[in-house]
């Protein structure tokens, strides 16, 4: 797992959660997991309050989402990132899921390597409302986020992540 300063998490809080969060859900090589756990050891600690988290969290995915999801709507997105990818398969087997298992498959495509990145312009195939789209990436950006911080509060003790340093942004 990429190292992350826990220092950055203490000092800029949500800030970093959400940077982190926006940058990966644009396509940039950034893993948002290790902030996403180092923020849930914070919480567990009672350095962050968890719902601070978890807005940052989610609102980054939302504005990422939504802009591919426009993206997608406007232009040929899917076609270009599957280009990229160099997989005409990998568009053409996750379209056959959406169109298959419907916009409920957004929800879980946050926990599914490269399904992802290109679910928000892959619904533009399915022709669905915004509204909709919107709903099923809150519900999926809210457990990912969640998962991802329940697990650094699980695993606080294991990680021993900035005992000190937490114990003293904790004091008023």
């Amino acid at each position: 797992m990429p190292h992350v300063p826990t220092s950055l998490a203490t000092s800029w809080g949500a800030w970093a959660v959400f940077v982190s969060v926006l940058a990966m859900q644009l396509g940039v090589p950034v893993p948002a997991a290790p902030m996403l756990i180092l923020a849930g050891t914070l919480i567990a600690r009672g350095a962050a309050p968890f719902w601070q988290m978890l807005v940052a969290a989610v609102l980054a995915v939302l504005i990422a989402d939504s802009l591919w999801f426009t993206a997608g709507r406007r232009t040929a997105i899917p076609e270009l990132a599957c280009a990229f990818l160099a997989v005409d398969r990998f568009h053409a087997a996750h379209r056959n899921w959406f169109e298959r298992f419907g916009v409920p498959l957004l929800a879980l495509s946050k926990f599914v390597l490269g399904l992802g990145l290109v679910s928000a312009p892959l619904l533009d195939t399915t022709q669905i409302a915004v509204h909709v789209f919107v709903l099923w990436d809150l519900i999926g950006a809210i457990a990912w986020a969640s998962f991802w911080m329940l697990g650094g509060a699980a695993l606080r003790r294991r990680l021993g992540i900035c005992s000190r340093s937490c114990a003293r942004m904790a004091r008023p």
